[in-house]
């Protein structure tokens, strides 16, 4: 049945009809022997189960998966005459039901697991691994799951820990300031994406059913003559066509990473804990301790419409979704001297990566385990990788955040021994850009790391004379199409005639040889 699906793929239990949904602090989970679970605290490595399981992205991908099957379910039957809201819901409106539950579960999955930490360093990775993981989500224009993340952070219960807040970072709060607003407005922001956006997409189901219900409710069926209101159903019919035209294109073309059905469920089992959210917030953070905190401020004008604009179309090549895989790269380096040193494979653990890298968001435990590649080997360079487009791409996504109109270099023309190069940028303060933001830990390794996109060529030297260094030298992107050229105007490009004028003038006032002397 279409409920029994529902709830298969959301997580939940199937309900009868004639009862309400449950939540998710309800829920009455069993372990493999049929026992109740115990509402007790969880130890902190059981709380960070996830997180210490899968990379943000995986994570983002695995709830983009499971959203996308439980989307595909809804159909035109379940949209009209409001049938999510009857009291037989779960017979007229299964799909739509259980995308509600799924919201509800996976925001509060987010709040409890951040609450369920009693570390504040801990905590604070939490929060940036989650941010990621929205930011993520919104690269796959998965809106649905990008707000789900969005409404669990700005949860009452999150959102006053201003010491939590305040140790993962500015950049971090501002990036879950800049995904609030998606939340704002009539959801104006995710009607402005979903209208931009290609294929594939999930859409945020609240937004058209506020429309469905603005529709049913503020409009007569049956007009004073007796007459169909067509305006009406026309307007229902468009809504319904463009909610479910997200259903052709699918994303087992663009996510790699393999369907996991009970991520939700292994959630509930790691953090599950009795007691009321706000008393278990305040015991983490007093309110007198959050008041000594100076109010967090955003790094961008919530009233600045254009700037708003700006930055939401830059996430999609934001640095803070390359953490990953530059984070690999640096795990090379790290498997090359365990050996040496004698260190365990444990203190290179997800979250203790996350504690040693500055800033950085991503797990990445196993890499080289996983890869079955030597430890000399590169598996950045053109010809190491098993999928060399795969490795095309992560570079490609380099030079794109290097591009960032936000956050990337400064990209303009620039003048040198009489000649223009057009956009182009400066050697070293790319280097220093991704020792900033990529979460590189020394200039050598950046620069190794841009020395891989000449090799890919996606960018080159303005001259062709050098490989990548962290020098001041001048360097564009390929993609431009751009070469060194001289100077358009001023005395360069007269310089050939004027020299033939003078030559011509020297000549004319040159005494000849055989001339009589003038006379005294």
């Amino acid at each position: 049945t279409s409920d029994a699906a529902c709830a298969q793929l959301s997580g939940q239990p199937p309900a009868r009809a004639d009862s309400d949904p449950p939540t998710a602090l309800s829920l009455s989970l069993t372990d493999t022997e049929g026992g109740s679970l115990a509402r007790t605290a969880r130890s902190p490595a059981l709380v960070v189960y996830v997180m210490d399981a899968m990379p943000a992205k995986e994570f983002a991908e695995v709830l983009t998966l499971m959203e996308e099957d439980l989307f595909k379910l809804v159909e035109v039957r379940h949209l009209v005459k409001q049938r999510w809201t009857k009291r037989n819901k779960l017979e007229l409106a299964a799909p739509v039901v259980c995308s509600a539950w799924h919201f509800n579960q996976v925001s509060s999955l987010v709040t409890r697991t951040i609450l369920a930490i009693d570390d504040e360093k801990q905590r604070a990775i939490a929060i940036r691994y989650f941010v990621l993981a929205a930011m993520h989500m919104h690269r796959l224009n998965n809106f649905a799951g990008m707000l789900e993340i969005v409404a669990g952070l700005d949860a009452l219960e999150v959102s006053r820990l201003k010491k939590s807040w305040s140790r993962a970072g500015r950049a971090w709060y501002s990036m879950h300031g800049l995904l609030r607003l998606y939340l704002t407005g009539n959801y104006k922001y995710v009607r402005r994406a979903l209208a931009a956006c290609s294929c594939p997409a999930l859409p945020f189901i609240g937004c058209m059913l506020a429309d469905l219900t603005f529709l049913e409710d503020g409009n007569d069926t049956l007009l004073a003559d007796g007459q169909i209101n067509v305006f009406k159903m026309h307007k229902i019919a468009r809504v319904i066509t463009e909610l479910l035209s997200f259903q052709t294109a699918k994303y087992e073309s663009k996510i790699s990473t393999a369907r996991d059905p009970d991520l939700l469920r292994r959630m509930e089992l790691s953090i599950r804990f009795g007691g009321d959210l706000y008393e278990r917030s305040a015991a983490l953070e007093s309110r007198a301790e959050c008041a000594e905190i100076p109010r967090l401020e955003y790094d961008f004008d919530k009233n600045d419409e254009d700037e708003i604009e700006k930055r939401m179309k830059a996430l999609h090549s934001h640095p803070f979704l390359l953490r990953s895989g530059t984070s690999s790269h640096i795990r090379r380096s790290a498997s090359r001297s365990m050996s040496n040193s004698g260190q365990s494979s444990d203190e290179l653990s997800p979250l203790r990566a996350l504690e040693t890298v500055s800033d950085d968001t991503s797990t990445f435990a196993g890499e080289m385990q996983a890869s079955g590649k030597e430890a000399d080997e590169d598996p950045f360079s053109p010809g190491c990788t098993d999928d060399a487009v795969d490795t095309l791409m992560f570079f490609s996504e380099i030079a794109a955040s290097l591009q960032n109109p936000v956050n990337g270099i400064k990209i303009k023309d620039r003048r040198w021994m009489l000649k223009t190069f057009p956009k182009c940028f400066v050697g070293s303060e790319a280097v220093t850009w991704a020792v900033d933001n990529l979460g590189l830990e020394t200039r050598e390794e950046a620069t190794e790391l841009l020395q891989h996109l000449v090799e890919h060529n996606l960018l080159e030297h303005c001259c062709r004379e050098h490989d990548f260094k962290d020098k001041h030298l001048f360097y564009h992107f390929t993609s431009s199409g751009v070469r060194a050229r001289k100077t358009a105007t001023g005395w360069i490009r007269n310089h050939g005639k004027r020299k033939k004028a003078l030559e011509k003038i020297h000549n004319a006032v040159k005494p000849k040889a055989d001339a009589p002397p003038s006379p005294s």
